[in-house]
């Protein structure tokens, strides 16, 4: 059985979280090739804004990403992957 997610309804780091809790014993095999997977962990750090998140909410983006990516802890907060975009600084 194919189960297709529309994530675009969820607008906030709340709901992430419940989508999270109701989802705890579903396994989510994710075919999406690299590429794919890269620009939707792009389009969740910018659509959640989430260098302006509290430690908390960034750790529940975190485990969203986890949990339909399948990639690790360290990939995304590493930034093993180019698609992760750290905050830059300007030099003076």
């Amino acid at each position: 059985m194919v189960i297709d997610m529309n994530v675009s309804r969820l607008e906030t780091v709340e709901q992430i979280r419940e989508c999270l809790n109701g989802t705890a014993d579903v396994a989510i095999a994710n075919p999406a090739d690299e590429s794919t997977l890269r620009r939707f962990v792009t389009s969740v750090i910018r659509r959640y804004r989430h260098f302006s998140l509290t430690k908390g909410q960034r750790g529940i983006l975190f485990a969203y990403m986890r949990r339909l990516t399948g990639y690790s802890r360290q990939h995304l907060s590493r930034g093993s992957s180019p698609s992760i975009v750290k905050p830059t600084r300007s030099r003076l």
